[in-house]
């Protein structure tokens, strides 16, 4: 646990905002990063923001302490606490006895990725914030549940003035993946999931009963929360990069026959989306044409997946990548497979913007206004993957139109977007 001091004094007096993170915010990391670094960004253009960052991994990675001095915060509180076996079994407890006695409140876990408030970690909390108070706080992700709720509870900000960004919508998300795994014949997963979804579902109903506003990626899912939780503010924040790339060189005829996936790649999702276009496009394709290739660059993906796509003709493995513009310049086409999972999509609407065609499944597109045949290419079964890459790859003012367009369409969206529901 390390305490930050201030980064610098205002020469005139803005309101004050609490953030709590469970990542670092990093313009270049991962997808929750760059939204993290997304509300750094917004925050500090209005208010002096006082940051605390959750790690759960039992310790603070190397560098931490730099990197949030780095940020345009005011103050900083770096927390890395060990949740015991007790943790859990306690978290386990409490949401089995307040779904029985309620039926709505608890705690969809115990779930790894929980941000448990220990012992230890709240007396850091409690004497770091103090005497402090805050005209508005952030909690992003429903994680930081049990931090945004103690600062409540010191009176360091009121209940109406936090609002709780769920990113995802949990619970549809939840159940997007379990109709995923029982179509790949894991029924045992999938009802894990939709026991979760349950779960997830009966904190939403907590979280709109107690926060003044919920926040989430996708218009879409703001409408559909709004119209669930009427007494609620809604808001959606589409994910996204943090300032509009500088665009590429048009597509080269060499290259209109090589697509792209970036995306992090221990994201179930992500994967799925992976192994389905090697699997069941790609290789039709290279029947009818063997200069159709597959560049898959991204975090974290496990050995399974790095020797299945191995095993896949015309499938070029990168991994982690220091510069994902350059996957871009040499790709002919963005492909986002992705079936299910919440939120939008930041590798659409990046590989609008680095002014790439685009084909993606109607779930991959949401949120972000594309039009079918105007700024993207929609294919959601196989057959219409292999449709739609044979007319990008056959016709090419049909991608140069669609690089363009779709180009302009992010530059609507980037910088940060806002819109609101309800």
């Amino acid at each position: 646990m390390n305490s930050l001091p201030s980064t610098r004094s205002p020469s005139v007096p803005r309101p004050r905002v609490l953030l709590l993170s469970p990542v670092l915010p990093d313009a270049t990391g991962s997808g929750i990063e760059q939204r993290a670094h997304r509300w750094v960004v917004r925050l500090a253009a209005t208010h002096e923001i006082d940051l605390v960052v959750v790690w759960r991994a039992g310790r603070l990675p190397r560098g931490a302490d730099e990197a949030v001095r780095r940020l345009p915060v005011r103050r900083g509180l770096c927390l890395a606490p060990t949740p015991r076996r007790r943790h859990y079994l306690a978290c386990a407890l409490t949401r089995a006895l307040t779904s029985l006695a309620t039926g709505r409140a608890g705690a969809f876990g115990p779930r790894p990725e929980w941000a448990f408030l220990t012992r230890p970690a709240r007396r850091e909390l409690d004497g770091w914030i103090g005497t402090h108070r805050f005209d508005r706080a952030v909690c992003f992700r429903v994680q930081m549940l049990d931090y945004v709720r103690r600062c409540v509870r010191l009176g360091a900000v009121p209940a109406e003035k936090v609002e709780v960004d769920f990113d995802d919508w949990e619970s549809e998300t939840r159940r997007s993946l379990a109709a995923i795994f029982r179509r790949r014949g894991l029924p045992g997963r999938a009802r894990r999931l939709e026991w979760q979804a349950r779960q997830a579902a009966r904190l939403e109903r907590a979280i709109a009963e107690t926060f003044g506003c919920i926040r989430v990626a996708a218009p879409e899912d703001a409408a559909a929360l709004a119209a669930r939780f009427p007494r609620v503010r809604v808001a959606a924040m589409p994910n996204g990069p943090a300032a509009l790339p500088v665009p590429l060189p048009p597509v080269a005829p060499a290259e209109r026959r090589r697509a792209a996936f970036v995306g992090t790649l221990n994201y179930f999702p992500n994967e799925d989306a992976v192994r389905f276009f090697a699997a069941e496009v790609l290789p039709r394709l290279r029947a009818e044409d063997p200069r159709w290739t597959l560049i898959v660059a991204g975090l974290g993906a496990l050995p399974a997946l790095q020797q299945a796509l191995a095993a896949c003709d015309g499938v070029e493995f990168a991994g982690a990548v220091a510069d994902v513009a350059e996957i871009y310049r040499r790709a002919g086409l963005v492909v986002a497979p992705v079936r299910a999972g919440g939120g939008t999509k930041i590798k659409v609407v990046e590989g609008l913007a680095h002014g790439r065609p685009v084909i993606a499944t109607t779930h991959a597109a949401r949120g972000w206004g594309l039009r079918d045949g105007e700024t993207f290419l929609r294919a959601d079964s196989a057959d219409e993957w292999v449709a739609a890459c044979r007319r990008l790859a056959a016709d090419a003012d049909l991608s140069r139109r669609l690089a363009g367009a779709g180009r302009e369409q992010a530059a609507r969206f980037l910088p940060l977007a806002e819109t609101t529901a309800g």
